[in-house]
């Protein structure tokens, strides 16, 4: 169990979006090691302000499980169960359907692995959010 980030998350990466319109951001988390329960995969940063309107994942060989898509302080606000098999190939497993959620503080958009079946070595993760900022 342990905490993983994309090159999204990363020190001195700005979660700040343009003010105006809708914007797109995407981040891949490649496997280096087998994943656990209760591993957290950063993948996306927000900002104050920020309302996801859209937030799909995709998984490419990573293994049999189920994990939970949202943020530092709702751990399934956006997918809540995902399931994933390891023979899916840039798959959209889930998209979201919830009532949007502005944030009042910067914070990651996460993957919350909740359990695993058959550990995968390799694979990835993708994450794609729309979002707009308000104010």
């Amino acid at each position: 169990m342990g905490t993983l980030t994309t090159a999204n998350v990363a020190t001195g990466v700005s979660p700040n979006l343009q003010h105006a319109g809708a914007t797109i951001k995407t981040a891949t988390y490649t496997l280096t090691s087998s994943s656990s329960a209760g591993d957290v995969i950063q993948m996306i940063k927000v900002a104050k302000n920020e309302t996801p309107l859209f937030v799909g994942v995709f998984a490419t060989g990573v293994g049999v499980g189920t994990a939970r898509v949202g943020d530092g302080v709702n751990t399934g606000r956006y997918i809540e169960p995902l399931a994933y098999s390891a023979g899916m190939t840039q798959t959209l497993i889930n998209v979201a359907a919830w009532a949007p959620y502005t944030y009042s503080t910067d914070d990651t958009i996460d993957i919350l692995i909740s359990a695993v079946s058959t550990a995968s070595t390799v694979g990835s993760f993708t994450i794609v959010v729309i979002s707009r900022m308000d104010g």
